[in-house]
């Protein structure tokens, strides 16, 4: 019968944090207790849990005969049974094998959370027996967050600036910048920066970093995620391009939208492998021809299209898909340097049902563009709604586009109404698209895929340049936008509120959109209670150079929260680690795993191959939706279609993965 003939406590053990020198970084050694337990005796521990701490694990060995372990918060257990020790405590263990365990994290009951935590361990056996006791205590996974800068070049006639904006209102973000040449070596030349809430910093490759011409992609490297920015690329002081940099990895096939690669055009591609692994990319050409390129891990290549080709111009080539990009970074330049513009765009796996343009302009000598590209093997159909300032539709055209082809159009060869404002393309397959604006030596554009935002930042307005906005409002409702400028340091410059009802749009220089005169501010951010869509053009006052750049997120936090929890867990499971898996796992899809029971053991052969396969699902699923505190991800396995979620668990203040 198991009854507690007494009780004495024999010694108390305090475990420190600070006495394990645990820190964020590096994990504690396990503190590990040998010892015999009297018979019939209880032995309590006092653990200290610190801040930041994820997962405990209390394990007891016994060296013959049954122990049983109790864990309450805050005091000892009590009772004369142990029914009634158990029924006190938070947790315990007390099956009859030869060992016991607890653990405690983010997800279990009770979750971990600091403060001392007692630990009985009860001796049940006649004779005394050995005791081995392991305490672990992990802290929450530091996970880094990078930002990308995948296209670097300074040589010669050939400059690049980049610039990094804190989109933080509280947050001092702080990191290092590192750069890497074309084989994917970290360079000399690190800059350790702390950027202040809202402020913005501004580098020129060749005058800000040593050994420039070796530079081709840069990486900001820190635990926070509320930083933004992009780069410039300028040819000969007449040529500019604009391009976002990146928080979020490509995990499927890349659309390469538009290609001109003619005696006036040529189109530069770049790409990044930013795994461990070397990858193999193949470029499946619109008129059925294919390339391969092989990549090292972190290496960078960048070749003009005709280089494919014996240095034969390819007229005939308009667009191409990217397959097997999964952990590819890539952009596109277009150049016409005789016309003197040249604009560029990211090669991404992102594709949507219905693209927005926000502007469209014939008037003083300026065209506009729009091209839509189906990267499915099949056609499909295009309604090209255009709509007015005041947001009243107007007469759709209707286009088809063939598989692996793209629909360019030109406003002006459209048919649109004079007072057509801008354009909605919807589409009964994902697409991708972007829109250009063309006017003799100017040229500028930007990514119309998934560009709706409640929260945006217009990265860079004002002096050098005269800075062009537009604001569309995509719903069938009003929508209240709150813009508010800011200078460099992050000082408020001023603040508008505008109201937009459905479907309507606002268009004009900056200083059209504020009541003071905002001519130091830097940037711009904007929130609404409903999604808009805005965009900026960028022109140079001596009217030489143009670029574009689509409003960016001011949560990119939440962009790359998916992309790192996915990367936790297929790690886990990679290791081994059903613990940590667990530990990252909601309450929904934890109890599952948990009655699933010998299904999540890792141990056998057949469950490491498991666990491989799972974390190989996991990293190459697709994000298909996305909000402030949940993202949800597609991925397929043998040949099904699964889907799960990562969600932000306020309760503990982390990202849960769920719905596997």
């Amino acid at each position: 019968m198991k009854a507690i003939i007494r009780s004495t406590i024999l010694f108390v053990v305090t475990i420190l944090i600070g006495l394990l020198s645990f820190n964020a970084n590096i994990f504690a050694a396990p503190l590990q207790l040998t010892g015999n337990i009297d018979s019939m005796t209880i032995r309590h521990h006092k653990i200290s849990i610190p801040e930041g701490a994820s997962l405990l694990t209390v394990k007891v060995t016994e060296g013959r005969g049954d122990l049983d372990i109790f864990l309450k918060k805050g005091r000892t257990v009590t009772g004369n049974s142990v029914a009634l020790l158990k029924e006190d405590s938070d947790v315990c263990s007390i099956s009859d094998g030869w060992q016991e365990i607890v653990a405690l994290n983010h997800s279990s009951k009770p979750v971990i959370s600091t403060g001392d935590w007692y630990l009985s361990i009860v001796n049940l056996n006649d004779d005394p027996t050995l005791c081995i006791l392991s305490v672990f205590i992990e802290p929450q996974p530091e996970v880094k967050r990078r930002l990308y800068f995948p296209y670097i070049y300074d040589a010669g006639k050939w400059q690049t600036e980049i610039t990094l904006i804190n989109v933080s209102d509280s947050e001092t973000i702080t990191g290092e910048l590192l750069l890497y040449d074309q084989n994917g070596y970290n360079l000399a030349g690190t800059k350790k920066l702390s950027l202040a809430p809202n402020s913005r910093r501004k580098f020129t490759v060749r005058n800000d970093f040593p050994d420039p011409e070796k530079i081709r992609y840069m990486i900001f490297s820190s635990v926070e995620n509320a930083l933004q920015g992009y780069a410039k690329i300028i040819i000969d002081g007449n040529l500019r391009a604009a391009l976002p940099a990146v928080y979020r990895i490509n995990s499927g096939d890349l659309s390469i939208t538009h290609i001109a690669s003619t005696e006036d055009w040529a189109t530069e591609i770049s790409l990044l492998n930013t795994t461990s692994e070397n990858r193999e990319v193949t470029i499946k050409f619109n008129t059925g021809q294919s390339k391969i390129r092989s990549l090292k891990p972190g290496a960078y290549e960048s070749f003009f299209i005709y280089q494919l080709f014996d240095k034969i111009s390819q007229p005939q080539i308009t667009s191409a898909t990217i397959l097997n990009a999964s952990g590819i970074l890539g952009s596109e330049l277009f150049i016409n340097s005789s016309l003197g513009i040249m604009e560029g765009l990211l090669l991404k796996d992102e594709t949507t049902s219905e693209i927005f343009f926000p502007h469209i302009t014939i008037e003083d000598g300026w065209s506009t563009g729009i091209v839509v590209y189906n990267p499915d093997d099949d056609s499909c159909d295009l309604t090209i709604t255009p709509f007015d300032m005041n947001g009243a539709s107007l007469s759709p055209t209707y286009k088809s586009i063939a598989g692996q082809q793209k629909y360019i159009g030109s406003v002006a060869d459209m048919g649109f109404p004079a007072n057509a404002a801008w354009v909605k393309v919807d589409s009964s397959k994902p697409v991708s698209g972007f829109e250009l604006f063309l006017k003799i030596n100017q040229m500028g554009g930007y990514s119309g895929v998934n560009i709706s935002r409640q929260s945006g930042l217009l990265a860079q307005v004002g002096s050098p340049d005269v800075t062009g906005v537009a604001f569309i409002n995509p719903d069938v409702i009003p929508v209240s936008l709150m813009l508010t400028a800011y200078d460099s340091d992050g000082g408020l410059i001023d603040t508008e509120k505008l109201t937009l009802s459905a479907h309507e749009k606002k268009v004009g220089v900056v200083n059209n959109f504020f009541s003071e005169a905002v001519e130091k501010a830097t940037h711009i951010r904007f929130s609404s209670d409903h999604k808009v869509v805005g965009f900026q053009l960028n022109l140079t006052t001596d009217g030489e150079m143009l670029d574009g750049l689509e409003a960016l997120s001011t949560a990119p936090g939440y962009d790359i929260a998916g992309d790192g929890i996915i990367e936790l867990a297929a790690q886990a499971l990679e290791q081994s680690d059903p613990v940590r898996f667990k530990s990252l796992l909601d309450q929904g899809s934890l109890q599952m795993v948990e009655a699933a029971g010998e299904q999540f053991e890792m141990s056998s052969q057949t469950g490491k191959s498991a666990a491989s396969n799972l974390a190989e699902a996991l990293r190459q699923a697709r994000m298909t939706e996305q909000c402030s505190k949940f993202i949800n991800y597609e991925t397929e396995v043998d040949g099904q279609i699964y889907n799960f979620h990562v969600i932000f668990d306020a309760n503990v203040n982390t990202w849960k993965l769920g719905g596997l």
